[in-house]
């Protein structure tokens, strides 16, 4: 199942109902077939399937998403490995679903809110109401979500529109309140105070020499908080862009590695079969608590069981006698994708005002639980000008910060609604647009959702709708790019540490854009050197070559700074189309990035026809600024 305040799955002896689940099944041949049966009869529509090309290990099968909202069929259950699958039913409700905010007491997106699964073992009808918590004055309505129906069943909460606060869910059985549990609904339109008197106004401020690629609180004659900048003009020259790319993907073989091989158990182990003999304590005529605790007698691992059985016995009973109507799960609304996942999260950072990396993960993984998703949403948030993050000499993030709420001017003069802008606030900004003759659009860039406006004058648009303080950025990717500095002046001010000994490195190739092995690291440019469960990127100039040190960097800066010792930016323009591109998985590293996507107001886009990353809107004048940048 998934725990909720640990946002991971966590093994469990027997699966629960309602919950989130992934069940991991050995590939035999038996298995998984009867898995298939069960979940058919008792999984609500959606779950998926997963074998080793989605990293699954080899030998076994994964089913994820999988909510169980009934018992199987005793029937169905022909192994005693399956007896996992048989939950302890009762009668309740569980939410799931929707965006969990990050924090111990369970609370939801207004944006995106969660569904009621019921589920129960018994034959009567089931309704599901609800009722506002601590409404002053006039006594509270209660609102049915479900009118009496036999369970399983969902409740899909957001048809009825309840507005942000705390409801009283009950479940009742006729007249009889069975279960009663707590909605929390929360939106930007009601601040966590606690959480917004912790913000410290972070922002890159040129008080920290490494102020281009990460945030600090304190002073700064020069200051970027999210879309806003304010500082002096640099006015610098360098080449001009290379009008193709020239960057050539290539595969490079791995060179072959030892591996160590541990010998697999025999085929009729109880290990691989789960066909334990338990060796259970000398019964004593009556239970001594709840649980039995008893040790295989070949493998010697523990297993708990109950200390009375005739609940399932009973269940077993009632299946037999009819006394339970099957219900079909099969025409149960599927569990799909959040499509308003992207918009739900800019609303909850916005709600929350900062918190910590887990904060974030907690935030990204229920949009997809992949680490590769949880970086790439955290960047997008920055490039954007919505977050600004605080990270550590090794640049992990350890926290974050809503950006200053602002109105970003682009290239076409629409402006950006980015930054801590509350729901109801853009709801007046759209309306006084559209009064003033102007449009309300969003961008879609890669399924991120930032509200847009074009076709009005900015003062005179928050004159007519802004409730909260707001900065205009004019001409706002043009106006960071040009206070920004060389990177040779970043590279200069990264904190070096000993260069450790390695065997097994990879050294950035700037002509093809990929890693290539090398045995060690004693020369200058870009490496990266791996281990169990993360990569680390180094930068070593002529010096550190000497001095026998190193800088730790992200990799999107090792990538650049590569480019710059060997002269050759990884940096294509084409005028006519105004593109800018760069290498996939080299984008522009820190504020030269915000800078180029706040041009246009969208994310760079993926051209796999030639291995690279697209900036879009982007004049000449804007392209040769940034070559002299990237320097």
């Amino acid at each position: 199942m998934k725990d909720a305040f640990a946002n991971a799955y966590i093994e469990t002896e027997r699966i629960l109902v309602g919950d989130p689940s992934a069940i991991l099944v050995r590939d035999d041949g038996i298995l998984p077939p009867l898995v298939t049966r069960i979940l058919t009869e008792v999984a609500r529509p959606g779950y998926r399937q997963r074998d080793a090309a989605a990293g699954v290990p080899d030998g076994w099968i994964l089913f994820s998403e999988v909510q169980i909202l009934k018992a199987p069929s005793p029937n169905l259950v022909s192994n005693q490995q399956l007896d996992v699958l048989v939950p302890r039913l009762s009668t309740q409700m569980a939410l799931t679903g929707g965006l969990r905010l990050p924090g111990r007491i369970a609370r939801w997106s207004a944006v995106d809110q969660p569904q009621l699964a019921v589920a129960s073992d018994e034959a009567r009808q089931l309704r599901v109401t609800c009722t506002p918590r601590d409404i002053e004055g006039d006594e509270a309505i209660e609102i049915e979500l479900a009118t009496p129906q036999h369970a399983p069943f969902l409740v899909d909460i957001a048809p009825f529109k309840l507005p942000t606060g705390d409801y009283v869910v009950t479940l009742y059985m006729g007249d009889k309140r069975l279960q009663t549990q707590t909605l929390r609904l929360r939106s930007s339109d009601s601040l966590d105070q606690y959480s917004w008197n912790k913000i410290e106004h972070l922002a890159h401020r040129d008080s920290d020499p490494l102020w281009p690629v990460r945030a600090v609180s304190g002073e700064g004659s020069i200051v970027v908080d999210g879309a806003f900048s304010v500082g002096s003009v640099l006015n610098l020259s360098g080449l001009a862009p290379a009008p193709s790319t020239s960057w050539r993907r290539q595969v490079t073989p791995r060179p072959s590695q030892s591996t160590v091989r541990i010998d697999s158990p025999p085929s009729d182990s109880c290990i691989v079969t789960g066909a334990h003999k338990i060796r259970l304590p000398t019964f004593s005529g009556k239970p001594e608590g709840r649980w039995l605790f008893g040790s295989c007698s070949q493998c010697g691992v523990t297993k708990r069981s109950p200390a009375q059985s005739w609940d399932k016995e009973l269940q077993k009973r009632k299946a037999e006698d009819g006394a339970v109507e099957r219900i079909s799960v099969a025409n149960l609304t599927p569990a799909q994708p959040q499509t308003q996942a992207w918009a739900a999260v800019v609303d909850a950072l916005i709600y929350l005002g900062t918190g910590s990396a887990a904060d974030l993960r907690a935030l990204a993984r229920q949009i997809e639980d992949t680490a590769a998703f949880e970086h790439h949403l955290v960047r997008s948030l920055e490039s954007l000008g919505v977050i600004e993050t605080y990270r550590d000499d090794e640049f992990r993030v350890q926290r974050f910060e809503i950006a200053s709420t602002c109105l970003a001017e682009l290239e076409d003069t629409s402006l950006l609604v980015t930054g801590a802008w509350p729901r109801e606030t853009v709801q007046n900004l759209y309306r006084a647009a559209r009064e003033l003759g102007g449009e309300a659009l969003v961008v879609e860039p890669d399924s991120a959702h930032l509200p847009l406006v074009a076709g009005v004058d900015p003062l005179a648009l928050l004159a007519e709708s802004a409730d909260v303080d707001v900065e205009i950025a004019r001409a706002a990717g043009r106006s960071m790019l040009l206070i920004l500095p060389t990177l040779s002046e970043v590279a200069a001010a990264l904190p070096r540490v000993d260069a450790e000994f390695t065997s097994h490195a990879e050294y950035f190739s700037t002509g093809s854009a990929s890693w290539l092995p090398v045995r060690n690291i004693a020369r200058p440019g870009a490496y990266r050197t791996k281990s169990a469960y993360n990569s680390t990127y180094l930068y070593r100039t002529a010096d550190d070559v000497e001095n026998g040190t190193v800088a730790r960097v992200p990799f999107d800066l090792a990538k650049h700074l590569a480019a710059q010792i060997s002269g050759a930016p990884l940096v294509a323009y084409n005028a006519a189309s105004q593109q800018l591109r760069v290498p996939s998985g080299a984008n522009l590293p820190g504020l030269y990035e915000r800078a180029a996507v706040l041009c246009s107001g969208e994310l760079p886009l993926r051209d796999a026809s030639t291995f690279s990353l697209v900036y879009t809107e982007i004049d000449e004048i804007f392209a040769h600024a940034l070559m002299a940048r990237l320097v």
